[in-house]
């Protein structure tokens, strides 16, 4: 089934650049009259085909690809996410092939976690990273830090398909315009080391069910029209992993350390990534100790 929605595209840009604005900077009241717009854009005229549905999936074009769908608001007030999971895919294909996966995939029980948290030329220190990392590490029975003094792709590419969840903490590139390609960066026995979509799409993940990128952009790369956003994320999904927890924006590192891990207490416990997402959100709103400038950043990809 099929809804054309007449809305100038100029105008979506235009309400999509002013909702992600007002998010990004915790503008609560400008936040909620956007989301609300946006809501009547996207939701409104499918939301009576889409009540009681588990899980609402999004494929957006460039003009959305930054948009926090789980932020958008109902007339009534009420977030998307209080009634469904929300999950962005490049295609409706690349969500079966991902949900498929997912499927066959079993529990989490061991974890790999990489932090990199030493300044590079655009950023500083990252000094929370180090008691997220703890807290992570304590919801697994079998997990494994890789430290900074590592050859850490070297170690990620040899340990990683044994992991059924891999975690990320550390700066990320993600530039929409492609000028500078996305990628995270690692460390290489103290060194810098950027590791590219190409390189991280290259590794064998056949048995990872989720990867969580708690880095600043990690959904965010060039736009290319038949594959979606090349970003840090897309490089995991090519690499076999059919889901994948990624940013918007710039995330505050406090924030992110209150928030990730109990992301992966709940995705320990056996809720599939979206559904873990959402109880870790709603759990963000109700508690009111992290900003939506964070909650809503995070999204998973591909199912």
């Amino acid at each position: 089934h099929a809804v054309n929605v007449n809305v100038p595209r100029a105008a979506l840009a235009a309400d999509a650049a002013a909702f992600i604005r007002a998010v990004r900077n915790d503008q609560s009241a400008g936040a909620r009259r956007q989301a609300d717009t946006m809501y009547e854009h996207l939701v409104a005229p499918i939301a009576s085909r889409i009540a009681g549905a588990a899980t609402v999936v999004f494929v957006p074009d460039g003009v959305l690809s930054t948009v926090p769908f789980s932020a958008l608001v109902d007339a009534q007030g009420q977030y998307l996410l209080q009634d469904h999971a929300v999950v962005v895919a490049p295609s409706a294909a690349a969500f079966v092939v991902a949900n498929e996966r997912r499927r066959r995939t079993s529990a989490p029980r061991s974890a790999l976690v990489v932090t990199a948290s030493a300044p590079t030329a655009d950023a500083g220190n990252l000094q929370f990273v180090d008691a997220e990392a703890k807290r992570i590490l304590r919801s697994y029975r079998t997990a494994f830090r890789i430290d900074e003094d590592a050859s850490q792709f070297d170690e990620l590419t040899e340990r990683a398909n044994a992991a059924d969840v891999i975690h990320f903490s550390g700066h990320a590139v993600g530039d929409p315009r492609g000028y500078e390609p996305a990628s995270i960066v690692l460390r290489n026995h103290g060194e810098e080391r950027r590791i590219g979509v190409a390189e991280i799409a290259k590794l064998r993940l056949d048995r990872t069910a989720v990867v969580v990128l708690a880095g600043c952009g990690t959904a965010r790369g060039e736009r290319r029209a038949a594959e979606g956003v090349i970003s840090v994320a897309h490089g995991f999904l090519s690499a076999g992993v059919p889901s994948a927890v990624a940013t918007l924006w710039p995330i505050s590192d406090q924030s992110a350390a209150l928030f990730f891990p109990r992301l992966h207490e709940k995705r320990a416990a056996g809720l599939a990534p979206a559904e873990a997402l959402r109880e870790v959100q709603l759990d963000a709103i109700r508690r009111g100790n992290v900003p939506a400038s964070l909650w809503a950043a995070v999204q998973v990809i591909g199912s």
